[in-house]
């Protein structure tokens, strides 16, 4: 028997013991130790069994949420609420920590200063903004009337909030909203919508409803930019393995046209940690 500390996503942290394997094939456990938390976790699909016995399969792990750091933060096999994520958050996620890059994504960068984004064209939306890096920078380009963050974590969209109000933005050309991207009210169509581990965060089976979404929200015209991550990502998600194809099959001829891509990113243009593994689309709203 081994002791180890349960973080669930109902209630506080609670000991328990448990066996080194469990006969519940809906148990799935491993001992993560976050660094800097210095926290053992221990992840698992779904409730706690009362009674758990020894098996002779031990447990498996369903999945991290990337990135490159050795110890990520545990995920459960598909995560659809608020809740749920903001579990997540609520753990601490410090800048430049697992899916946080302290920076936005360079390809972004590049695209902005090209500036083929007219001035003061509309409204911009990044959905799942996290800390909001890529707010920052399309609110500095001018670029847009207003950027929009989005997050279902009250969490991120707090930290979101805190960081930006720090960064000597004008506070008229960006906002943070917690809200759920397939239900909130549009009430003015986007020019501009960003998706960067996005799509790859959705549980599998909402990615036709993430395109028809995008078909709602995108104005006729507008621009979707997709960075597509992570590409050839072998263990199960989230993230989801995503490929270029992917992106074609959703949303190409439904909608939208592909007129930049979709093509994999060069080393520079992209997170360090996610180089060969990250490509790019922009695609135009054309019906």
């Amino acid at each position: 028997m081994r002791t180890f500390e349960l973080y669930t996503f109902a209630t506080a942290p609670a000991l328990l013991t448990i066996p080194h394997t469990v006969r519940r094939s809906n148990l799935c456990v491993t001992r993560r130790t976050l660094s800097r938390h210095r926290r053992p976790i221990i992840r698992y699909t779904s409730h706690v069994p009362d009674k758990m016995a020894d098996s002779a399969t031990p447990p498996t792990v369903v999945g991290d949420l990337n990135t490159g750091n050795e110890s990520p933060p545990p995920v459960v096999a598909d995560l659809k609420t608020g809740k749920e994520w903001d579990a997540l958050w609520q753990m601490g996620i410090r800048p430049g920590e697992y899916w946080d890059k302290e920076s936005p994504v360079p390809v972004l960068v590049e695209e902005v200063a090209a500036g083929w984004m007219p001035a003061g064209s509309g409204l911009a939306l990044i959905p799942g903004c996290g800390r909001g890096y890529d707010v920052e920078l399309l609110a500095k380009s001018d670029r847009f009337s207003r950027v929009i963050g989005m997050d279902i974590s009250e969490t991120a969209v707090k930290e979101a909030k805190t960081y930006l109000e720090g960064r000597n933005l004008d506070a008229a050309r960006w906002d943070v909203q917690c809200a759920d991207f397939f239900d909130f009210p549009v009430e003015e169509k986007m020019q501009f919508v960003l998706d960067y581990t996005f799509l790859c965060a959705l549980p599998v089976e909402w990615r036709p409803k993430w395109a028809a979404r995008m078909k709602e929200l995108v104005a006729v015209g507008g621009s979707l930019v997709t960075v597509i991550f992570p590409i050839d990502k072998p263990e199960p998600g989230p993230p989801h393995d995503v490929t270029l194809e992917l992106f074609e099959e959703l949303l190409e001829g439904k909608g939208f046209k592909a007129v930049d891509g979709p093509r994999m990113l060069d080393d520079s243009q992209c997170h360090s940690d996610r180089q060969g593994q990250t490509g790019y689309a922009r695609w135009l709203r054309v019906e």
